[in-house]
């Protein structure tokens, strides 16, 4: 049974690649067909590279640890200022 199920497979593959070689003997791709291809694969490779590109600087920036940002300095209202200011003067409420 498992060899029917092979050759079987062998004679389908047979049949697709006559096909697809008579359908391109009568259908050849054209000039316009090959630049469309050859400007898919070109955008292709360049995302590919920009994609390194990227991966490459990751690995760098990884190496690189920048200084943490510091806390942002705290606003001081009005009456939290003279609040302050009055308990350094010793004043006591």
């Amino acid at each position: 049974m498992a060899d029917d199920q092979t050759e079987l497979e062998e004679k389908f593959k047979k049949v697709a690649d006559r096909l697809h070689r008579g359908w391109a003997k009568l259908y050849p791709p054209t000039e316009k067909d090959l630049a469309a291809v050859q400007e898919a694969i070109r955008e292709h490779w360049e995302q590919e590279q920009q994609a390194l590109e990227l991966i490459k600087r990751g690995k760098q920036a990884a190496t690189f640890q920048p200084p943490p940002p510091e806390p942002p300095e705290k606003k001081i209202d009005k009456d939290q200022s003279q609040q302050s200011n009055r308990h350094r003067k010793g004043h006591s409420y």
